[in-house]
Protein backbone atom coordinates (compact mmCIF):
# COMPACT_ATOMS: atom_id res chain seq x y z
CA UNK A 1 0.00 0.00 0.00
CA UNK A 2 2.85 2.49 0.54
CA UNK A 3 4.45 1.79 -2.64
CA UNK A 4 1.31 2.63 -4.31
CA UNK A 5 1.14 5.79 -2.06
CA UNK A 6 4.46 7.06 -3.34
CA UNK A 7 4.18 6.01 -6.82
CA UNK A 8 0.43 7.61 -7.29
CA UNK A 9 1.70 10.58 -5.17
CA UNK A 10 4.76 11.18 -7.39
CA UNK A 11 3.08 10.94 -10.38
CA UNK A 12 0.48 13.13 -9.56
CA UNK A 13 3.46 15.60 -8.86
CA UNK A 14 4.45 15.09 -11.99
CA UNK A 15 1.25 16.77 -13.44
CA UNK A 16 0.98 19.34 -11.07
CA UNK A 17 4.71 20.56 -11.67
CA UNK A 18 4.59 20.23 -15.66
CA UNK A 19 1.37 22.06 -15.22
CA UNK A 20 3.18 24.95 -13.03
CA UNK A 21 5.91 25.09 -15.86
CA UNK A 22 3.35 25.43 -18.66
CA UNK A 23 1.53 27.52 -17.20
CA UNK A 24 4.60 29.81 -16.43
CA UNK A 25 5.21 30.22 -19.58
CA UNK A 26 1.83 30.31 -21.59
CA UNK A 27 0.56 33.42 -19.12
CA UNK A 28 2.25 35.99 -20.61
CA UNK A 29 1.73 35.07 -23.99
CA UNK A 30 -2.65 34.67 -22.69
CA UNK A 31 -2.59 37.99 -21.47
CA UNK A 32 -1.05 39.49 -24.01
CA UNK A 33 -3.28 37.36 -26.75
CA UNK A 34 -6.50 38.08 -24.80
CA UNK A 35 -6.49 41.15 -23.51
CA UNK A 36 -7.43 42.58 -20.26
CA UNK A 37 -11.42 42.63 -21.08
CA UNK A 38 -11.36 38.95 -22.62
CA UNK A 39 -8.93 37.93 -20.30
CA UNK A 40 -11.12 38.30 -17.47
CA UNK A 41 -13.80 37.02 -19.51
CA UNK A 42 -12.03 33.38 -19.35
CA UNK A 43 -11.45 33.49 -15.76
CA UNK A 44 -15.24 34.54 -15.36
CA UNK A 45 -15.78 31.30 -17.73
CA UNK A 46 -13.42 28.60 -15.60
CA UNK A 47 -15.05 29.74 -12.53
CA UNK A 48 -18.56 29.04 -14.21
CA UNK A 49 -17.27 25.86 -15.34
CA UNK A 50 -16.43 25.13 -12.15
CA UNK A 51 -19.70 25.57 -11.03
CA UNK A 52 -21.57 23.35 -13.26
CA UNK A 53 -18.84 20.95 -12.08
CA UNK A 54 -21.38 20.72 -8.74
CA UNK A 55 -23.84 19.02 -10.51
CA UNK A 56 -22.45 15.98 -9.73
CA UNK A 57 -24.23 16.28 -6.31
CA UNK A 58 -20.98 14.88 -4.77
CA UNK A 59 -20.72 11.87 -6.41
CA UNK A 60 -17.11 11.98 -7.25
CA UNK A 61 -15.50 11.52 -3.59
CA UNK A 62 -18.40 9.53 -3.03
CA UNK A 63 -17.79 7.39 -5.64
CA UNK A 64 -13.60 7.54 -4.99
CA UNK A 65 -14.53 6.48 -1.70
CA UNK A 66 -16.78 3.88 -1.77
CA UNK A 67 -15.57 2.47 -4.79
CA UNK A 68 -12.17 1.94 -2.68
CA UNK A 69 -14.23 0.62 1.01
CA UNK A 70 -16.35 -1.99 -1.32
CA UNK A 71 -13.10 -3.21 -3.40
CA UNK A 72 -11.57 -3.74 0.19
CA UNK A 73 -14.56 -5.90 0.86
CA UNK A 74 -14.38 -7.75 -2.31
CA UNK A 75 -18.14 -6.46 -3.17
CA UNK A 76 -18.08 -7.11 -7.23
CA UNK A 77 -21.71 -6.30 -7.78
CA UNK A 78 -21.79 -3.26 -5.31
CA UNK A 79 -18.73 -1.41 -7.42
CA UNK A 80 -20.55 -2.31 -10.77
CA UNK A 81 -23.58 -0.90 -9.46
CA UNK A 82 -21.83 2.04 -8.30
CA UNK A 83 -20.16 3.20 -11.51
CA UNK A 84 -23.38 2.29 -13.61
CA UNK A 85 -25.31 4.39 -11.09
CA UNK A 86 -23.27 7.14 -11.11
CA UNK A 87 -22.38 7.37 -14.57
CA UNK A 88 -26.01 7.33 -15.73
CA UNK A 89 -26.99 10.23 -13.23
CA UNK A 90 -24.24 12.42 -14.73
CA UNK A 91 -25.08 11.63 -17.97
CA UNK A 92 -28.66 13.48 -17.13
CA UNK A 93 -26.84 16.27 -15.45
CA UNK A 94 -24.30 16.94 -18.64
CA UNK A 95 -27.51 17.46 -20.87
CA UNK A 96 -28.48 19.89 -18.60
CA UNK A 97 -25.07 21.92 -19.11
CA UNK A 98 -24.90 20.92 -22.81
CA UNK A 99 -28.74 22.39 -23.01
CA UNK A 100 -28.10 25.55 -21.23
CA UNK A 101 -25.41 26.72 -22.83
CA UNK A 102 -26.76 26.47 -26.08
CA UNK A 103 -29.85 28.02 -25.01
CA UNK A 104 -27.54 30.82 -24.02
CA UNK A 105 -25.59 30.69 -27.21
CA UNK A 106 -28.48 31.60 -29.66
CA UNK A 107 -30.21 34.31 -27.05
CA UNK A 108 -27.84 36.63 -24.67
CA UNK A 109 -24.38 35.98 -25.75
CA UNK A 110 -23.49 39.85 -26.44
CA UNK A 111 -23.42 39.92 -22.34
CA UNK A 112 -19.47 38.52 -22.69
CA UNK A 113 -19.04 41.39 -25.15
CA UNK A 114 -16.97 44.08 -24.43
CA UNK A 115 -19.46 47.17 -26.59
CA UNK A 116 -22.41 46.29 -28.24
CA UNK A 117 -20.56 47.18 -31.71
CA UNK A 118 -18.22 44.04 -31.41
CA UNK A 119 -18.67 41.48 -32.98
CA UNK A 120 -21.35 38.66 -31.27
CA UNK A 121 -20.64 35.63 -32.98
CA UNK A 122 -17.31 34.85 -31.45
CA UNK A 123 -19.32 34.79 -28.13
CA UNK A 124 -22.09 32.50 -29.10
CA UNK A 125 -19.51 30.08 -30.82
CA UNK A 126 -17.92 30.15 -27.20
CA UNK A 127 -20.84 29.13 -25.40
CA UNK A 128 -20.94 26.33 -27.60
CA UNK A 129 -18.06 25.10 -26.74
CA UNK A 130 -18.26 25.84 -23.54
CA UNK A 131 -21.46 23.61 -23.46
CA UNK A 132 -20.06 20.42 -25.02
CA UNK A 133 -17.04 20.28 -22.85
CA UNK A 134 -19.26 20.22 -19.46
CA UNK A 135 -21.12 17.25 -20.72
CA UNK A 136 -18.10 15.41 -21.66
CA UNK A 137 -16.40 16.65 -18.73
CA UNK A 138 -19.57 15.62 -16.69
CA UNK A 139 -19.91 11.86 -17.39
CA UNK A 140 -15.97 11.60 -17.46
CA UNK A 141 -15.33 12.48 -14.06
CA UNK A 142 -17.33 9.06 -13.26
CA UNK A 143 -14.43 7.05 -15.06
CA UNK A 144 -11.43 9.21 -13.48
CA UNK A 145 -12.97 8.71 -9.87
CA UNK A 146 -12.85 5.12 -10.53
CA UNK A 147 -9.45 4.92 -11.72
CA UNK A 148 -8.96 6.96 -8.31
CA UNK A 149 -10.77 4.05 -5.92
CA UNK A 150 -8.60 1.59 -7.67
CA UNK A 151 -5.41 4.02 -6.63
CA UNK A 152 -4.59 4.60 -10.79
CA UNK A 153 -3.47 7.74 -10.38
CA UNK A 154 -0.43 6.93 -12.43
CA UNK A 155 -2.69 5.94 -15.29
CA UNK A 156 -4.89 9.08 -15.73
CA UNK A 157 -1.97 11.28 -14.99
CA UNK A 158 0.10 9.69 -17.92
CA UNK A 159 -2.53 10.81 -20.22
CA UNK A 160 -3.00 14.15 -18.29
CA UNK A 161 1.02 14.52 -19.22
CA UNK A 162 0.52 14.14 -23.20
CA UNK A 163 -2.58 15.71 -23.11
CA UNK A 164 -1.28 18.82 -21.48
CA UNK A 165 1.88 19.27 -23.78
CA UNK A 166 -0.33 18.59 -27.09
CA UNK A 167 -2.76 21.17 -26.23
CA UNK A 168 -0.45 23.61 -24.95
CA UNK A 169 1.42 23.52 -28.32
CA UNK A 170 -1.59 23.81 -30.38
CA UNK A 171 -2.58 26.99 -28.58
CA UNK A 172 0.93 28.80 -28.59
CA UNK A 173 1.21 27.47 -32.87
CA UNK A 174 -2.68 29.19 -33.88
CA UNK A 175 -3.19 31.50 -31.31
CA UNK A 176 -3.46 35.25 -31.78
CA UNK A 177 -5.01 38.50 -31.24
CA UNK A 178 -8.14 37.72 -33.00
CA UNK A 179 -8.92 34.02 -32.50
CA UNK A 180 -7.34 33.88 -28.99
CA UNK A 181 -10.43 32.65 -27.10
CA UNK A 182 -12.50 30.07 -29.31
CA UNK A 183 -8.83 29.07 -29.63
CA UNK A 184 -8.13 28.33 -25.69
CA UNK A 185 -11.98 27.49 -25.35
CA UNK A 186 -11.76 24.92 -28.04
CA UNK A 187 -8.25 22.91 -27.84
CA UNK A 188 -9.28 22.75 -23.83
CA UNK A 189 -12.42 21.21 -24.59
CA UNK A 190 -10.94 18.69 -27.41
CA UNK A 191 -8.14 17.69 -25.09
CA UNK A 192 -10.94 17.23 -22.44
CA UNK A 193 -13.09 14.88 -24.55
CA UNK A 194 -9.81 12.79 -25.20
CA UNK A 195 -8.82 12.27 -21.60
CA UNK A 196 -12.32 10.94 -20.48
CA UNK A 197 -12.82 9.18 -23.52
CA UNK A 198 -9.43 7.22 -22.91
CA UNK A 199 -10.51 7.06 -19.10
CA UNK A 200 -14.05 4.97 -20.11
CA UNK A 201 -11.72 2.84 -21.79
CA UNK A 202 -8.93 2.23 -19.62
CA UNK A 203 -12.05 1.11 -16.66
CA UNK A 204 -13.12 -1.15 -19.15
CA UNK A 205 -10.36 -3.12 -19.68
CA UNK A 206 -8.50 -2.82 -16.32
CA UNK A 207 -7.26 -6.45 -15.51
CA UNK A 208 -8.45 -6.47 -11.72
CA UNK A 209 -12.04 -5.39 -12.14
CA UNK A 210 -13.14 -4.41 -15.53
CA UNK A 211 -16.04 -2.16 -15.59
CA UNK A 212 -18.63 -0.97 -17.87
CA UNK A 213 -22.22 0.83 -18.07
CA UNK A 214 -24.61 -1.14 -17.38
CA UNK A 215 -28.11 0.14 -17.27
CA UNK A 216 -29.92 -2.44 -15.84
CA UNK A 217 -27.74 -2.15 -12.73
CA UNK A 218 -28.38 1.75 -11.76
CA UNK A 219 -30.86 1.58 -9.28
CA UNK A 220 -32.49 4.38 -6.88
CA UNK A 221 -31.22 3.25 -3.75
CA UNK A 222 -27.21 2.98 -4.93
CA UNK A 223 -27.84 6.10 -6.04
CA UNK A 224 -29.53 7.62 -2.99
CA UNK A 225 -26.85 6.10 -0.84
CA UNK A 226 -24.33 7.99 -2.78
CA UNK A 227 -25.92 11.50 -2.33
CA UNK A 228 -26.61 10.49 1.11
CA UNK A 229 -22.83 10.10 1.55
CA UNK A 230 -21.71 12.98 -1.51
CA UNK A 231 -24.29 15.84 -0.13
CA UNK A 232 -21.84 16.37 2.77
CA UNK A 233 -19.31 16.32 -0.01
CA UNK A 234 -21.44 18.57 -2.36
CA UNK A 235 -22.03 21.17 0.51
CA UNK A 236 -18.33 21.48 0.86
CA UNK A 237 -17.56 21.54 -2.72
CA UNK A 238 -20.37 24.13 -3.49
CA UNK A 239 -18.64 26.58 -0.71
CA UNK A 240 -15.26 25.57 -1.64
CA UNK A 241 -16.08 26.55 -5.38
CA UNK A 242 -17.49 29.73 -4.38
CA UNK A 243 -14.57 30.66 -1.94
CA UNK A 244 -12.03 29.60 -4.93
CA UNK A 245 -14.00 31.37 -8.32
CA UNK A 246 -16.61 33.63 -7.04
CA UNK A 247 -14.26 36.61 -6.41
CA UNK A 248 -13.56 36.97 -10.28
CA UNK A 249 -17.12 37.22 -10.85
CA UNK A 250 -17.65 40.03 -8.23
CA UNK A 251 -15.26 41.97 -9.32
CA UNK A 252 -16.35 41.91 -13.09
CA UNK A 253 -20.04 42.52 -11.46
CA UNK A 254 -18.79 45.58 -9.15
CA UNK A 255 -16.31 46.98 -10.73
CA UNK A 256 -15.52 45.87 -14.44
CA UNK A 257 -14.04 42.86 -16.22
CA UNK A 258 -10.69 44.57 -16.95
CA UNK A 259 -10.01 44.70 -13.09
CA UNK A 260 -10.34 41.04 -12.60
CA UNK A 261 -6.64 40.41 -14.30
CA UNK A 262 -5.15 42.34 -11.35
CA UNK A 263 -6.41 39.30 -9.16
CA UNK A 264 -6.34 36.78 -11.35
CA UNK A 265 -2.45 36.76 -11.47
CA UNK A 266 -1.24 36.74 -7.67
CA UNK A 267 -4.61 34.57 -7.16
CA UNK A 268 -3.61 31.84 -10.24
CA UNK A 269 0.00 31.87 -8.30
CA UNK A 270 -1.61 30.85 -5.34
CA UNK A 271 -3.46 28.26 -6.88
CA UNK A 272 0.03 26.29 -8.47
CA UNK A 273 0.31 26.56 -4.82
CA UNK A 274 -3.15 24.97 -3.78
CA UNK A 275 -2.58 22.49 -6.31
CA UNK A 276 0.47 20.95 -4.99
CA UNK A 277 -0.82 20.70 -1.46
CA UNK A 278 -3.44 18.96 -2.88
CA UNK A 279 -1.61 16.78 -4.73
CA UNK A 280 0.33 15.43 -1.62
CA UNK A 281 -3.16 14.32 -0.04
CA UNK A 282 -5.13 13.46 -2.95
CA UNK A 283 -3.87 9.93 -3.31
CA UNK A 284 -4.87 9.13 0.35
CA UNK A 285 -8.30 9.49 0.05
CA UNK A 286 -8.83 5.64 -1.09
CA UNK A 287 -5.99 4.35 1.37
CA UNK A 288 -8.27 5.95 4.65
CA UNK A 289 -11.26 4.46 2.98
CA UNK A 290 -9.63 1.29 2.37
CA UNK A 291 -8.20 0.80 6.13
CA UNK A 292 -11.84 1.85 6.64
CA UNK A 293 -13.64 -0.56 4.98
CA UNK A 294 -11.30 -3.20 5.89
CA UNK A 295 -11.69 -2.15 9.61
CA UNK A 296 -8.23 -1.17 10.00
CA UNK A 297 -6.50 -0.52 13.38
CA UNK A 298 -7.21 3.13 14.25
CA UNK A 299 -3.67 3.57 16.13
CA UNK A 300 -1.74 2.66 12.74
CA UNK A 301 -3.94 5.14 10.51
CA UNK A 302 -3.36 7.94 12.91
CA UNK A 303 0.28 7.36 12.80
CA UNK A 304 0.16 7.58 8.84
CA UNK A 305 -1.72 10.79 9.04
CA UNK A 306 0.74 12.09 11.51
CA UNK A 307 3.58 11.33 9.56
CA UNK A 308 2.17 12.03 6.22
CA UNK A 309 1.59 15.21 7.44
CA UNK A 310 5.06 16.28 8.57
CA UNK A 311 6.22 15.56 6.05
CA UNK A 312 4.20 16.93 3.59
CA UNK A 313 4.62 20.35 5.31
CA UNK A 314 8.51 19.84 4.12
CA UNK A 315 6.42 21.27 1.11
CA UNK A 316 3.90 23.23 1.91
CA UNK A 317 5.39 25.60 4.53
CA UNK A 318 8.91 26.54 2.23
CA UNK A 319 6.88 27.17 -0.70
CA UNK A 320 4.48 29.27 0.90
CA UNK A 321 7.53 31.06 2.67
CA UNK A 322 9.05 31.41 -0.70
CA UNK A 323 5.45 33.16 -2.17
CA UNK A 324 6.05 35.65 0.44
CA UNK A 325 9.97 36.42 -0.05
CA UNK A 326 9.82 36.10 -3.76
CA UNK A 327 6.21 36.39 -5.40
CA UNK A 328 6.19 40.01 -6.08
CA UNK A 329 8.77 40.64 -7.32
CA UNK A 330 8.21 37.21 -9.66
CA UNK A 331 5.02 38.46 -10.93
CA UNK A 332 6.77 41.80 -12.13
CA UNK A 333 9.37 39.60 -13.98
CA UNK A 334 6.64 37.48 -15.33
CA UNK A 335 4.16 39.96 -16.65
CA UNK A 336 5.10 43.30 -15.91
CA UNK A 337 5.14 45.93 -13.32
CA UNK A 338 2.01 46.90 -13.62
CA UNK A 339 0.54 43.82 -11.78
CA UNK A 340 3.13 43.68 -9.50
CA UNK A 341 2.41 47.21 -8.21
CA UNK A 342 -1.53 46.10 -8.03
CA UNK A 343 -1.11 42.39 -7.40
CA UNK A 344 1.44 42.54 -3.78
CA UNK A 345 -1.14 42.72 -0.97
CA UNK A 346 -3.54 40.53 -3.01
CA UNK A 347 -1.15 37.63 -2.90
CA UNK A 348 0.47 37.98 0.38
CA UNK A 349 -3.48 37.65 2.11
CA UNK A 350 -4.07 35.00 -0.22
CA UNK A 351 -1.21 33.15 0.63
CA UNK A 352 -1.54 33.36 3.90
CA UNK A 353 -4.68 32.25 3.37
CA UNK A 354 -3.71 29.04 1.90
CA UNK A 355 -1.10 28.27 4.35
CA UNK A 356 -3.80 28.17 6.82
CA UNK A 357 -5.64 25.95 5.00
CA UNK A 358 -2.94 23.43 4.15
CA UNK A 359 -1.07 23.24 7.92
CA UNK A 360 -3.75 20.46 8.74
CA UNK A 361 -3.59 19.10 4.73
CA UNK A 362 -5.06 15.30 5.52
CA UNK A 363 -7.53 16.68 7.59
CA UNK A 364 -10.91 16.68 4.90
CA UNK A 365 -9.81 13.49 2.90
CA UNK A 366 -9.36 11.45 6.81
CA UNK A 367 -12.86 12.99 7.67
CA UNK A 368 -14.02 11.68 4.18
CA UNK A 369 -13.00 8.65 4.45
CA UNK A 370 -14.11 7.85 7.53
CA UNK A 371 -17.94 9.39 6.97
CA UNK A 372 -17.22 12.30 9.44
CA UNK A 373 -16.79 15.13 7.18
CA UNK A 374 -20.76 16.85 7.82
CA UNK A 375 -18.79 19.76 9.89
CA UNK A 376 -17.78 21.59 6.47
CA UNK A 377 -21.18 21.16 5.20
CA UNK A 378 -22.54 22.67 8.59
CA UNK A 379 -19.75 25.41 8.58
CA UNK A 380 -18.73 26.31 5.12
CA UNK A 381 -21.92 27.73 4.11
CA UNK A 382 -21.67 30.26 7.00
CA UNK A 383 -17.91 31.43 6.14
CA UNK A 384 -18.85 31.74 2.33
CA UNK A 385 -21.24 34.07 3.62
CA UNK A 386 -19.03 35.69 5.35
CA UNK A 387 -16.64 36.17 2.53
CA UNK A 388 -18.93 37.01 -0.26
CA UNK A 389 -20.43 39.96 2.70
CA UNK A 390 -17.11 41.25 3.09
CA UNK A 391 -15.67 41.39 -0.24
CA UNK A 392 -18.79 43.12 -1.44
CA UNK A 393 -17.81 46.14 1.13
CA UNK A 394 -14.57 46.64 0.82
CA UNK A 395 -14.41 46.70 -2.69
CA UNK A 396 -16.14 49.54 -2.68
CA UNK A 397 -13.16 51.72 -0.77
CA UNK A 398 -10.15 49.56 -1.34
CA UNK A 399 -10.94 48.12 -4.66
CA UNK A 400 -9.20 43.90 -5.64
CA UNK A 401 -7.70 43.98 -2.17
CA UNK A 402 -10.91 43.97 -0.58
CA UNK A 403 -11.70 40.59 -2.37
CA UNK A 404 -8.55 38.92 -1.00
CA UNK A 405 -9.40 40.48 2.72
CA UNK A 406 -12.66 38.89 2.36
CA UNK A 407 -11.33 35.40 1.38
CA UNK A 408 -8.76 35.09 4.31
CA UNK A 409 -11.18 36.21 7.38
CA UNK A 410 -13.60 33.48 7.13
CA UNK A 411 -10.19 30.96 7.06
CA UNK A 412 -8.91 32.77 10.43
CA UNK A 413 -12.55 31.99 11.87
CA UNK A 414 -13.10 28.73 10.77
CA UNK A 415 -9.65 26.81 10.69
CA UNK A 416 -9.46 26.67 14.54
CA UNK A 417 -12.88 24.77 14.54
CA UNK A 418 -11.96 22.51 12.11
CA UNK A 419 -8.72 21.11 13.29
CA UNK A 420 -10.16 21.09 17.13
CA UNK A 421 -12.68 18.48 15.00
CA UNK A 422 -10.20 16.13 13.07
CA UNK A 423 -8.28 16.38 16.73
CA UNK A 424 -11.61 14.91 18.41
CA UNK A 425 -12.52 12.45 15.99
CA UNK A 426 -8.69 10.76 15.77
CA UNK A 427 -8.83 11.14 19.59
CA UNK A 428 -5.39 13.14 19.62
CA UNK A 429 -4.55 16.40 21.28
CA UNK A 430 -3.51 20.12 19.94
CA UNK A 431 -0.80 19.66 21.35
CA UNK A 432 -0.15 16.35 20.02
CA UNK A 433 -0.47 17.32 16.45
CA UNK A 434 1.43 20.57 16.98
CA UNK A 435 4.58 18.62 18.91
CA UNK A 436 4.89 16.12 16.02
CA UNK A 437 3.52 17.66 13.15
CA UNK A 438 4.15 21.75 13.10
CA UNK A 439 6.95 22.45 15.59
CA UNK A 440 9.93 20.59 13.85
CA UNK A 441 9.88 22.99 11.07
CA UNK A 442 9.24 26.22 13.49
CA UNK A 443 13.37 26.69 13.14
CA UNK A 444 14.00 25.96 10.09
CA UNK A 445 10.87 28.20 8.09
CA UNK A 446 12.45 31.15 10.91
CA UNK A 447 16.23 31.35 9.92
CA UNK A 448 16.13 30.47 6.48
CA UNK A 449 13.09 33.35 5.93
CA UNK A 450 15.23 35.75 7.71
CA UNK A 451 18.57 34.82 6.13
CA UNK A 452 17.04 35.42 2.95
CA UNK A 453 14.89 38.22 3.64
CA UNK A 454 18.48 40.12 4.60
CA UNK A 455 20.17 38.64 1.53
CA UNK A 456 16.77 40.30 -0.77
CA UNK A 457 17.41 43.78 1.02
CA UNK A 458 21.44 43.19 0.64
CA UNK A 459 20.93 42.00 -3.34
CA UNK A 460 18.17 43.81 -5.43
CA UNK A 461 16.41 41.29 -7.50
CA UNK A 462 16.05 42.06 -11.09
CA UNK A 463 16.08 39.12 -12.91
CA UNK A 464 15.03 35.75 -13.02
CA UNK A 465 18.43 34.64 -12.60
CA UNK A 466 18.88 36.28 -9.14
CA UNK A 467 15.58 35.21 -7.99
CA UNK A 468 16.54 31.63 -8.66
CA UNK A 469 19.96 32.05 -6.96
CA UNK A 470 18.34 33.56 -3.68
CA UNK A 471 15.37 31.07 -4.20
CA UNK A 472 18.01 28.26 -4.42
CA UNK A 473 19.76 29.87 -1.01
CA UNK A 474 16.49 29.37 0.54
CA UNK A 475 16.03 26.02 -0.36
CA UNK A 476 19.04 24.67 0.74
CA UNK A 477 19.31 26.51 4.18
CA UNK A 478 15.71 25.47 4.77
CA UNK A 479 16.17 21.74 3.55
CA UNK A 480 19.41 21.35 5.33
CA UNK A 481 18.10 22.98 8.84
CA UNK A 482 14.88 20.32 7.73
CA UNK A 483 17.22 17.35 7.33
CA UNK A 484 18.56 18.35 11.75
CA UNK A 485 15.25 19.65 13.06
CA UNK A 486 12.08 17.46 11.12
CA UNK A 487 13.55 13.97 10.48
CA UNK A 488 13.74 12.29 13.71
CA UNK A 489 16.29 9.76 14.57
CA UNK A 490 15.47 6.31 12.89
CA UNK A 491 14.55 8.51 9.31
CA UNK A 492 17.88 10.67 9.74
CA UNK A 493 19.56 6.91 9.91
CA UNK A 494 17.89 5.74 7.35
CA UNK A 495 19.09 8.76 5.00
CA UNK A 496 22.94 9.03 5.84
CA UNK A 497 22.90 5.35 4.89
CA UNK A 498 21.04 5.79 1.74
CA UNK A 499 23.41 8.17 0.94
CA UNK A 500 26.94 6.39 2.17
CA UNK A 501 25.39 3.86 -0.23
CA UNK A 502 25.26 5.93 -3.53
Amino acid sequence: MAKKILINTGSNFLVTFLKLVIALIMTPILVKALGNHDYGIWEVIVSVIGYMGLLDLGLRPSVTRNIAFYRAQDNTLKVQKIYSTALAFMIGAGLICLSVFLVWSQTTPEVLAEDSAEDIQRYSYLLIIIGCQLFIQLTGTMAESVLEGYHKYYLKNNITIVNTLIGNFLIWSFINESNAILVVAGVSALGISVKYILYFILVANDKDLPLKPNPFLADRATLTELLKFGGKSFIQGVTWRIQQSIDPILIALILNPAQVIYYAIPSNLINYYRSISMTLTQAFLPFFSELAGAKGNQNDSVNVFLIASRFSLLVIIPISLAIFLFGSDFIGLWVGQEYQDEGTLILWALNLTALLNYLDPFASKYLTAHNKHGIYAKLTPIAIVINIAITCTLMNYIGVLGAAIGTLIPTLIFFPIYFSFRSKVQEITWSTYISSVVAPHVIPALVSFVVTFALIKRFEITSFISLLILGAVFALSYYILSVVFVLNKTEKSKLISKVRRN
